[in-house]
């Protein structure tokens, strides 16, 4: 605490709270609060310090007593202290303490511990809680706990972790008198029980901390159960607390859920286990987890129940586990061992079989529910559902559950749908008519669910995945015979797939097709999305282990369907004209009739279990208007997608034709009337077709597809029109790609593919022209970016036109036409040129954005404008004596770079860019100044690649000097930079006083410490002395300003220096000791 008789030297202005005087630290609020918490801080790890340093026995240094003392003040600062960093800290000083403790010989302090759980349990049970005592995640008392379970020594029984976790798993699941006698919550969270609030704080802790991940498993199964049943309090504090902890237990037991099917050296995908794998670890949560989810599924069947608090976080556990292996598999050993021990191929069938029937702890005991739990109303518990269902099912019942899951979609009924129409009489009314489309028996939402269980089967980290050969051969009987594609790509895998493989993917193959008309005909987008869905994870998963042109024919009529299914406007018109009289049927119902659901029976789209009273009509959409629903986007997404991926495998039906006939047919299809990449469908279907494109890679696409049509169709039709900027940049991204495979197909020029060189007028070049404006005038940021990055992969395929142009116009002819021709295409050039360098200097200022400064350097690194440095000195030109043969050096001020400036401003981007601060900034331009590319024609530049930045700074300036040696622009950009700008005494004087030894509290630091200011006048005025790359007689005035600025500078710096000498008085201080 501070003294209100101490003078603090702090100026506070009492309106504002801030300091007058500027060498003050801060404001004074901000000065108590930062040192209280910082010293509180170091006290803890002061603490600690002493507590490892001193020897256990030695009572010298620190008596019982003392240790006691700071034993007890640690707590306190753990239950008073709200401040997490502190808290944090002084955790480990009650670590060390209690380690400390713990080994000596001293009952009394070995004791201190237990008695320090003793307090903290106190704490936690204290009856006089209330609300007010629920600060965020029960502040410092959860580290407390853990400080006490850390102290104890590793590699033996914790036996104070395992008393206290028993107990404060019985206090988490005691749910308080206010609860236990039917009371509810009320609106001050009166009742709520805070012991068990904390407890599940606790516990959350607890279970997190990898030190103590082995001593806790033992609890994992009762906290699951306890926060199942936390889930059911009435209470949001007890269900939050909850909450954070069945997070923690299922990070703890299942792993991390963006962790990916395959694992990563070190990552959190190793921690992911199957079902089987998990349930033996902990065997009691198989029934409890099995009775609460058919209590839930029973909840969630009847008609206007809620769902269930179970529901949700037993489906996202069973979701986190991993599919197990096949069964064969997982027994093939035991198989084998029987074999040898001489049992009989019956009697090892039989043992095979008891095995897996008398396995009492099978994940598939839980399938049936979550298929109950996957048709039920509301969405997102049905695709909860189909996440969960995947590891519960073995890889080799994947065909057989495929075939019973689709089979209910196969027989479908016909549904009158009310349709409102003119009526024709031309006086305005509209009469009710009715259509009829086919429906699944079971209704679109049971429909929706099946589906997305399908597909969850048949995802890359699902059980039919699990049955792609992985090495374990001689199982399924498999012959080993290589075949040979008649496509000539070969399966990804080294082995032919299994039999149960090739059953699953015909099943689903033969389920898809009977159940087409939800594709082709339903109403339903979401039933509609997720087929293609199923049809995309078929086609996808049968390439994979097949190849493209065996699954091409294994699957050739299910393409064909899909192929029909993804008719973009079609299916746009379809859905539209269902919401629209689904809207006006709604709009229809009487004013008397009883409050329904508003789904229905069968309607996809839910909004859990609320009724609603007659509303007034929605104003319906124009014709041809599309639906922007949920579902409505994922179809057209999805088709958009599957639509190119079967393009680019090959066609459908008559397009499959392996002929450049074919080719250029399917291309049109995906860039003409309703075409994927047209501009006239909705723009996530262009999204989601230009990011498969992109995905699928550039020799993918020049191998099945026209390249040059789709260029010419993304560059000069849909680019231009675009306004969407994830669209945008998609499209600049294969612009750039695809330009520079169809330049390296061609030649060195455009001219080959029929594009406008960069001689021509501008407004020829649309490409060129439509890259420039995005980069220049686009409102959003991300898409400047890659307009920029785009532009300079352009410039690198048009730069040896450019510089062919400028060498022609040089070149005088008797035809006036013909030079006023090339020295507009020559201007047209270096423009260009200019345009590209002046919009990556703009985004390379220091103040720009991160990502804007990275796509300045790839536009830069891209551009090869850094590779245009002549091969000899630039203001020089050569003769050769015919006599001696001896290579002379003339100067030469025309003898520069083709292109001229440009070249030299994209070094002076290039040097600026080495001292950024961005790492990935620097590398970027630093691989490109060291690259082959750029001196592999002109010699070595002197620097290998993995040097650091400042060194490839250094040589590049000597190596660039040696290149631009008396050019008059470089002469001119050598004495400016060694000049600098104009200095005045006054301002010099101001800026040393402003800089203190001391900086203002959380004042930043400077934020670039790679950036020296002097560092390039010092290489300009080296590169002047070493290099002779001035000529004194041409530029004696450029000289003689930039020694007169050095002149200046140094007189301001010296005058300044005088003032605070140690024999003058600074300002306002009466002395120099002052």
């Amino acid at each position: 605490a501070f003294d209100d008789d101490v003078d603090v030297d702090v100026d506070v202005d009492d309106a504002a709270g801030e300091t007058c005087d500027g060498e003050n630290l801060a404001p004074k609020a901000q000065m108590i609060t930062t040192a209280c918490w910082l010293t509180m801080k170091e006290v803890s790890l002061t603490i600690a310090e002493l507590a490892r340093g001193v020897p256990v026995d030695d009572t010298t240094l620190l008596d019982p007593a003392a240790l006691k003392a700071c034993g007890e003040h640690l707590l306190h600062v753990l239950l008073s202290m709200k401040h997490n960093g502190a808290i944090e800290k002084t955790r480990v000083g009650l670590v060390c303490l209690g380690e400390r403790l713990l080994r000596s010989s001293n009952p009394e302090l070995s004791a201190l511990p237990s008695d320090w759980l003793a307090s903290l349990f106190n704490r936690l049970t204290s009856p006089e809680q209330g609300i007010k005592d629920l600060i965020r995640r029960s502040a410092g008392l959860p580290f407390g706990f853990t400080a006490v379970f850390l102290a104890e020594p590793a590699g033996v029984p914790r036996k104070l972790l395992h008393g206290a976790m028993a107990r404060l798993l019985d206090i988490a699941a005691d749910d308080g008198e206010h609860v236990r006698a039917g009371g509810g919550a009320k609106g001050t969270s009166e009742g709520v029980h805070v012991p068990q609030v904390h407890a599940f704080n606790v516990l959350r802790q607890a279970f997190s901390l990898t030190e103590l991940a082995t001593e806790t498993t033992a609890y994992v199964a009762a906290g699951v159960t306890v926060c199942v049943r936390g889930f059911k309090s009435p209470h949001w504090e007890v269900r939050n607390g909850a909450t954070l902890a069945y997070a923690s237990l299922v990070t703890k037991t299942c792993g991390y859920g963006d962790s990916g099917s395959a694992p990563v050296a070190g990552g959190a995908s190793r921690r992911r286990v199957t079902g089987a794998e998990f349930f033996r670890r902990y065997p009691e949560l198989h029934p409890f987890l099995l009775d609460e989810l058919n209590t839930a599924a029973d909840s969630l069947e009847k008609p206007g129940s809620p769902v269930h608090p179970s529901l949700w976080p037993i489906l996202a556990m069973l979701s986190r586990l991993r599919p197990s292996e096949p069964l064969e598999r997982a027994i093939a050993v035991d198989v084998g061992d029987a074999s040898n021990s001489g049992i009989d191929g019956s009697q090892t069938e039989n043992l095979i079989a008891k095995k897996i029937a008398s396995s009492a702890l099978s994940p598939a005991a839980f399938a049936p529910v979550v298929r109950r739990c996957a048709i039920g109303r509301p969405a997102a518990i049905r695709a909860a559902a189909a996440r969960a269902l995947a590891p519960l099912v073995d890889p080799c019942d994947v065909a057989s559950v495929t075939r019973a899951s689709l089979r209910n979609l196969r027989e479908d009924r016909v549904r009158k749908i009310a349709v409102e129409g003119s009526s024709g009489r031309g006086d305005g009314a509209t009469t009710t008519t009715t259509t009829t489309c086919p429906c699944p028996a079971v209704g679109h939402n049971a429909a929706h669910g099946i589906l997305l269980c399908v597909k969850a089967l048949f995802a890359p980290e699902g059980p039919a995945a699990a049955l792609l050969p992985k090495g374990v051969a001689g199982v399924t009987g498999v012959t080993e015979e290589k075949t040979t594609n008649p496509g000539g790509i070969e399966p990804s895998t080294t082995e032919r797939p299994t039999d149960a493989l090739v059953e699953a993917l015909a099943a689903l193959a033969v389920g898809l097709e009977e159940c087409a008309y939800l594709a082709l005909e339903s109403p339903s987008a979401a039933c509609a999305a997720e087929w293609l869905g199923c049809a995309e994870r078929c086609l996808s998963l049968a390439e994979e282990a097949l190849g493209v042109a065996d699954s091409r024919a294994f699957l050739e009529k299910l393409r064909v369907l899909t192929w029909r299914g993804t008719e973009l406007v079609e299916g746009d018109e379809r859905f539209a004209a269902h919401v629209d009289a689904r809207r006006r049927s709604a709009a229809e119902i009487p004013s008397n009739a009883p409050k329904m659901h508003p789904s229905g029976t069968d309607d996809q789209r839910t909004y859990g279990q609320r009724t609603y009273e007659q509303r007034e009509p929605r104003q319906t959409r124009a014709s041809g208007e599309r639906s922007n629903a949920p579902h409505d986007v994922l179809w057209a997404k999805t088709a958009a997608r599957l639509r190119v991926k079967l393009a680019l495998t090959g066609g459908v039906g008559p397009l499959a034709v392996d002929n450049y006939i074919s080719v250029g047919l399917t291309t049109t299809t995906l860039i003409t009337g309703a075409g994927a990449l047209s501009p006239t469908v909705r723009y996530e279907a262009r999204g989601s077709a230009l990011k498969a494109l992109r995905d699928a890679g550039v020799d993918v696409v020049d191998a099945r597809l026209d390249l040059r049509a789709l260029l010419l169709h993304v560059s000069s039709v849909a680019l231009p029109a675009e306004r969407r900027h994830s669209c945008a940049r998609r499209a600049l991204r294969l612009v750039g790609d695809w330009t520079e495979r169809a330049v390296d197909e061609s030649g060195d020029d455009r001219s080959a593919g029929g594009d406008v060189s960069a001689g021509d007028d501008e407004s020829e070049d649309a490409e060129w022209a439509t890259v420039e404006r995005l980069a220049s005038a686009d409102p959003n940021e991300r898409t400047r970016c890659a307009a920029v990055a785009c532009l300079g992969r352009l410039a690198a395929v048009r730069v040896n036109s450019w510089e062919r142009s400028v060498v022609t116009a040089a070149n005088k002819t008797k035809n006036p036409g013909r030079d006023a021709a090339n020295a507009n295409a020559a201007n047209a050039a270096v423009r260009r040129a200019s345009t590209l360098v002046g919009l990556i200097a703009a985004g390379s200022s220091p103040e720009r954005p991160e990502d804007v400064r990275r796509a300045s350097a790839t536009a830069l690194a891209a551009s090869a404008l850094l590779s245009r440095l002549p091969p000899a000195p630039g203001g020089q030109s050569r003769t050769k004596d015919p006599e001696t043969n001896e290579v002379k050096f003339h100067d030469d001020p025309s003898a520069g770079p083709a292109l001229g400036e440009p070249v030299l401003r994209a070094w002076i981007v290039a040097f600026e860019l080495l001292e950024d601060e961005d790492e990935d900034v620097r590398s970027v331009v630093a691989s490109a100044v060291t690259s082959r590319r750029v001196w592999g024609k002109l010699g070595k530049s002197g620097v290998s690649r993995d040097a650091s930045t400042e060194e490839c700074l250094r040589v590049a300036f000597a190596a660039v000097a040696t290149r631009l040696a008396r050019w008059p622009p470089y002469e001119r950009y050598l004495l400016l930079m060694c000049r600098g700008p104009p200095v005045d005494a006054d301002r010099l004087r101001q800026s040393i006083e402003d800089v203190g030894v001391v900086r203002r509290l959380f004042d930043r630091e400077a934020d670039n410490h790679h950036a020296e200011t002097l560092l390039l006048a010092q290489l300009a005025a080296r590169a002047i002395a070493r290099t002779d790359a001035v000529r004194v007689s041409v530029l004696e005035a450029e000289l003689a300003k930039a020694l007169d600025g050095v002149e200046a500078a140094t007189a301001a710096l010296a005058g300044v220096s005088g003032e605070s000498s140690p024999g003058a008085s600074p300002p306002g201080e009466s002395s120099p000791g002052a």
